[in-house]
């Protein structure tokens, strides 16, 4: 168990840098049924491998976007 002094140390540099990479890093948009989700490069392979997590359809690099690339989307 820890103690005190380990629970109110500051946050350290490899704990965040490990956060800042679970930032999305891809906007994926489905052709078929346009929806839009932030994906990590993990979950981008997965659907360029499985197709769209929504409806299932096949997926294409011009679906995948750089989310620093891609403006939010209208509402």
């Amino acid at each position: 168990m820890p103690d005190n002094d380990t629970l109110s140390q500051p946050e350290s540099m490899a704990h965040r840098q490990q956060t800042a990479s679970l930032r999305p890093q891809f906007v994926f948009t489905c052709d078929a049924c346009h929806h839009q989700i932030e994906i990590d490069e993990s979950v981008a392979t997965a659907i360029m491998r499985h197709g769209c997590p929504i409806c299932g359809s096949g997926a294409t690099a011009a679906c995948l976007r750089r989310a620093a690339d891609t403006p939010p989307p209208d509402h």
